[in-house]
């Protein structure tokens, strides 16, 4: 009776430690995938598929914060220079409209930044704000010549852009750095429209346009 509850206990014991084994070789050997940079990355550079990549790794050495879908990564910007193979995780990124002009301007596809003197006029009364939308008008005073390299006659306006967003504006902020400029976002016709016409003396003047409601 005692070598058979014996020889019972130790099948148990060894039954639990087997089971015990499997469970420590399946958490040493279960994977899985992480979002890794597909090549070595500059900072500022919003991300696509062909920068970024998954690879299957073990689930023991990943860290926190590490991204593990494609999904969360395309679209959003570097804030510093990631080596190629290097697991990305959230601190890595930014979104667009919080990674400067150049990030900004991806959300603006075809277009380039240019800037203007923050004047009253440009800043529509100080009333503007990034992504605004504005139109940009050029105020020729007499004899200047136009962008087109014609003289218009005093008191003339020329639309130089249309439907133009507004990329920064000057803060009001004590903690922020004071800028005297307002940046748009341009398509590259219209920004050469807008150079020449300052190159020509012109004045510029933007006018806000109402904030589009979804339908």
């Amino acid at each position: 009776m005692k070598h058979r509850l014996f020889f019972t206990a130790a099948a148990v014991f060894a039954f639990i430690a087997g089971m015990a084994a499997v469970v420590l070789v399946n958490t040493y050997l279960k994977t899985t995938g992480i979002v890794v940079a597909a090549r070595d990355l500059d900072a500022n550079v919003v991300l696509t598929q062909k920068d970024v990549r998954l690879e299957t790794v073990s689930a023991r050495v990943v860290g926190r914060g590490v991204l593990k879908d494609l999904s969360g990564v395309v679209g959003k910007v570097t804030d510093r220079p990631l080596p190629g193979g290097v697991p990305i995780t959230f601190g890595y990124l930014r979104h667009p409209l919080a990674a400067g002009a150049a990030g900004r301007l991806s959300s603006y596809p075809g277009t380039v930044a240019v800037s203007l003197p923050a004047s009253p006029d440009v800043t529509v009364g100080g009333s503007v704000k990034p992504g605004d939308k504005v139109t940009v008008y050029a105020l020729y005073k007499a004899g200047a010549p136009a962008a087109q390299g014609s003289t218009v006659p005093s008191g003339s306006v020329v639309e130089l852009a249309v439907d133009v967003p507004l990329l920064s504006v000057p803060s009001a902020s004590p903690s922020q750095v004071a800028s005297n400029a307002v940046t748009l976002a341009a398509a590259p016709e219209q920004a050469s429209r807008i150079l020449a016409a300052r190159a020509a003396g012109a004045e510029i003047a933007c006018v806000l346009l109402p904030a589009r409601k979804e339908e």
